[in-house]
């Protein structure tokens, strides 16, 4: 890697996941048997499933194959998994902020490595408009001083029209920490978005990668956030 001057992180599988209570709820109403213990962790199966997903999986409605992965990883039955994603649908329709809810373990200790280190650091995420609002619930992040990371900006999908792999997204970041792409990591929690619209973009991109499963060898990993942060820091 060359010289990291900034950092921008991703979201969902960074620093928040699906809440296991929320998930396991609507699992249990439909009758689904489900490895409580495995819920929060589940996120990780999920995306692991997407990454290997044909790039056109939609086309014809096919079956999310995130959802899938998740529900594997928490211990569905593959006989219920059509049962359990039709449960699961309305819930990750809910807004993200009634739903991606539950830290990781690693979010507060990488953050706090974040602010430490004072690396310039922005956000940018998938997302549905509610991001920023997360941030501040959990006192994660805002732009400008407060409780949390000072950051350059939190970039939304949603609000912003673009979203990744497109590179696009990247752009208000960019230009609000003021580094060249090539000076910036991206850390994030898949393959197909994360790796693939960092790359897009010029950036260079750390996947966050808690359990190993990733097989492709062209791109660092890590298990938690602190780690990609010491890793930047350190390249």
């Amino acid at each position: 890697m060359q010289d990291i001057e900034a950092i921008v992180l991703d979201v969902g599988g960074v620093l928040l996941l699906p809440d296991p209570g929320v998930v396991g709820k609507a699992l249990r109403q439909a009758g689904v048997d489900h490895n409580r213990d495995a819920l929060a962790a589940a996120h990780y199966g999920g995306v692991t499933t997407l990454d290997a997903a044909p790039q056109d999986w939609g086309v014809g409605g096919a079956p999310s194959p995130y959802l899938r992965g998740l529900l594997l990883a928490a211990g569905v039955d593959d006989d219920d998994i059509e049962r359990a994603t039709a449960a699961l649908l309305p819930v990750f329709a809910r807004p993200a902020i009634e739903v991606w809810r539950h830290e990781t373990p690693w979010a507060r200790a990488g953050l706090a490595q974040l602010a430490a280190s004072a690396i310039p650091t922005a956000l940018v995420s998938n997302a549905d408009g509610t991001v920023e609002a997360q941030m501040h619930l959990h006192r994660f992040a805002q732009v400008g001083p407060g409780p949390g990371l000072e950051v350059a900006a939190i970039v939304d999908s949603a609000i912003h029209g673009v979203s990744k792999p497109d590179p696009r997204v990247f752009d208000p970041a960019l230009d609000a920490l003021g580094v060249p792409p090539e000076r910036c990591a991206y850390v994030g929690d898949t393959v197909s978005y994360d790796v693939v619209g960092a790359r897009n973009a010029g950036l260079q991109p750390i996947h966050l990668d808690p359990y190993g499963t990733c097989r492709e060898d062209d791109h660092p990993h890590v298990a938690t956030l602190d780690q990609a942060v010491e890793f930047a820091v350190t390249a």
